[in-house]
């Protein structure tokens, strides 16, 4: 078996870490109706627009897990687990502030030779 690229496990890091932010915060805010700091610059968008920002809880908590998803079908091979990555670390860099920046370092990372190998020899093995 192959070694994975450290690009991969730079972006799992990153996509972990976000992941679970995204997730604590949203339960946070549903649970207890108040996320944990109030001067979060995407907070001020959706008030801003007149949305409460507590009707992004949920969709918080939902792309927040959806990285455990993406990046397991990323490392198990998976073919759809490259498409899932991108989608979710694009829909992340709405996220403003510091979850814009670990997204853009897993989008990056995604996109090195390095991974793109190594996702693409996963996709042959898989084909084969």
């Amino acid at each position: 078996m192959r070694r994975p690229p450290i690009s991969l496990i730079v972006m799992t890091l990153a996509g972990a870490a976000l992941g679970m932010w995204m997730t604590v915060e949203g339960m946070h805010g549903r649970i207890l109706g108040v996320y944990p700091s109030i001067d979060r610059l995407w907070l001020r968008v959706p008030a801003i627009l007149g949305i409460n920002p507590l009707y992004l809880a949920w969709p918080l908590v939902v792309l927040g897990t959806a990285w455990f998803g993406a990046l397991c079908g990323l490392w198990i091979k998976s073919s759809w687990g490259h498409k899932a990555v991108l989608i979710v670390g694009l829909l992340s860099l709405f996220y403003l502030g510091p979850g814009t920046i670990l997204g853009l370092v897993a989008l990056i990372c995604l996109h090195l030779p390095a991974t793109r190998e190594w996702i693409e020899t996963a996709e042959d093995a898989n084909d084969g």
